[in-house]
């Protein structure tokens, strides 16, 4: 007869069973990344100064936190932190008598707290949307001119405070090369923001809008615990 008759089907190699998709119900993920700010960056080449201030907030380094609370949905608490004692000589410039330097203390104080859905998720790929509430308060040192009683213009460091709320909402997808580690890419922006800056004894000035000019592109790598 047929000898392939005489072949049992139990010793053919099973199937491989269907991959699982990956489920992160409960898992933490720390990542550690760049991103840039190509619209304040575009702003600045033209000759004007971004709404991000310079050059250093144009790029940055970002350390970030993810919880899954379900398989879906994730919550990313941020905080950033810094103070800084600055000593800034006397100087003199073409258009100024002078400007008299000192010692000033900086900082920065901006926690946020965002919510993500992940809209699209693959075996290992995940498309997220995120939006969240941001609060942020800064004082550094600018150059504000003034005269004096011959006339002549000088300027002084004065303290500038600022107090920014906002709506910030983001896009990112996210590319799982192992259960623990994966890769982000997105981009975020404040859908809505309220801006209030100080300066010395000066009146505020506020601005409320959608800031655009702080469009973020973002990369980063996430380590996941168990």
């Amino acid at each position: 007869g047929d000898w392939s008759s005489d072949v049992c089907s139990s010793d053919l190699p099973a199937p491989p069973p269907p991959e699982k998709t990956l489920d992160l119900t409960g898992h933490v993920g720390f990542g550690f990344g760049l991103w840039a700010a190509p619209v304040a960056l575009a702003t600045q080449g033209n000759g004007a100064v971004g709404a991000l201030g310079g050059l250093g907030s144009l790029f940055g380094g970002a350390l970030s936190l993810r919880w899954w609370v379900r398989d879906r949905f994730f919550l990313t608490p941020s905080l950033q932190l810094g103070i800084s004692r600055d000593t800034i000589p006397d100087s003199d410039s073409t258009f100024q008598k002078g400007v008299n330097g000192g010692s000033f203390t900086n900082g920065t104080f901006a926690p946020a707290l965002s919510l993500g859905f992940a809209a699209y998720r693959g075996k290992s790929t995940r498309f997220l949307l995120s939006g969240g509430l941001s609060f942020g308060y800064t004082v550094d040192q600018t150059i504000t001119q003034d005269r004096d009683f011959d006339g002549n213009i000088f300027g002084r460091y004065q303290a500038a405070k600022s107090v920014v709320f906002a709506v910030p909402v983001g896009f990112a997808l996210e590319q799982f090369f192992s259960p623990r580690i994966s890769i982000v890419l997105g981009a975020d922006s404040p859908l809505f923001s309220y801006r209030s800056l100080k300066v010395g004894s000066r009146p505020p000035t506020t601005s409320i809008g959608a800031d655009f000019t702080s469009t973020r592109l973002s990369g980063a790598v996430v380590f996941y615990t168990d």
